[in-house]
């Protein structure tokens, strides 16, 4: 899918290559699981499931 978003610019691939792509994935790899942590502790949705 960010491939797919890459590639309505007219530059790309050219000259990043696939790199803007690899950067999106990994910030959304890393992101991700931390702001739903971040979202958990939060809302304080784990004392609600286990009453902890």
């Amino acid at each position: 899918m960010v491939i797919r978003l890459l590639e309505r610019f007219p530059g790309f691939p050219e000259p990043l290559g696939a790199k803007p792509a690899f950067l999106i994935y990994g910030l959304l790899a890393l992101g991700v699981p931390l702001l739903l942590a971040w979202f958990v502790v939060r809302v304080r949705i784990s004392v609600a499931l286990f009453g902890r």
